[in-house]
């Protein structure tokens, strides 16, 4: 009798393990998404989209307009380059939106460029803050045909010049900047701007003297009226390093 159940409830545990993975297989996210991907890049052609997405809850996107993007056949390549450059396509810029394929603000680029310089080097400022792509103030889409959905994100400060698999053209969506172009926001890296001056940045732990009075000989390197507010403790220790015992 007990080996008759064990077999039972294996054979019971294996059903319900066949049967939900079957049904995860079928509901699967990731599959649809890979299949449909596949097929829209086998046609090779992006459709004209309307979307509305919110990247992150970081992101000021509320005010931004729909994200719209015209068919490739319809983008005008009526352009020269020079050997070795590419094209860097600029698309839904301020006062060119929305893209028809014909206002798109078009530079010839080396690989390998800073993407903002690219921007700057056509009339085009793109926000800006920290330079490193920390603070995000840059942050741009990109047409990339290998990502779901055909686009992409990126910091235009620490982006290099490059075209995807699949494309002729660096393609950048500039749809962010129309939500910025009205009141004026605070700059993410003015809090940093005082950091180097204690007196504004912080507020002073002490009351150093000034003038003749706060000026000193240190014990340690023997240095002669040393100002107090250079900092020399007096306990310091004398290192190979110090301003006051050069000659």
């Amino acid at each position: 009798k007990k080996l008759v159940l064990v077999l039972c409830l294996a054979f019971d545990l294996g059903v319900v393990s066949c049967a939900s993975q079957k049904n995860s297989a079928f509901i699967n996210p990731f599959t649809v998404r890979s299949t449909t991907t596949r097929s829209s890049l086998k046609k090779g052609i992006c459709q004209a989209t309307t979307l509305k997405r919110k990247v992150s809850d970081s992101d000021d996107d509320d005010d931004a307009p729909p994200l719209v993007w015209p068919p490739l056949e319809s983008r005008d390549k009526n352009y020269k380059l020079a050997k070795g450059e590419v094209a860097v396509r600029f698309i839904n810029a301020p006062g060119r939106a929305p893209s028809t394929g014909k206002n798109d603000v078009i530079a010839a680029a080396k690989p390998g460029e800073v993407l903002i310089a690219v921007a700057d080097s056509v009339g085009i400022h793109i926000p800006r803050g920290c330079m490193t792509g920390l603070c995000g103030a840059c942050t741009c889409d990109m047409e990339d045909l290998s990502f779901p959905g055909n686009r992409g994100i990126l910091r235009a400060c620490s982006t290099l010049v490059s075209v995807g698999e699949g494309s002729d053209e660096m393609v950048v969506d500039l749809h962010r900047m129309l939500g910025r172009s009205g009141a004026a926001k605070p700059d993410p890296m003015a809090r940093f701007e005082k950091l180097d001056d204690p007196n504004d940045g912080f507020k002073a732990r002490w009351n150093l003297p000034s003038g003749p009075a706060s000026r000193r000989d240190c014990g340690a390197c023997g240095a002669r009226g040393v100002d107090a507010k250079g900092g020399m403790p007096d306990d310091c220790s004398l290192a190979p390093g110090c301003p006051f015992a050069r000659k």
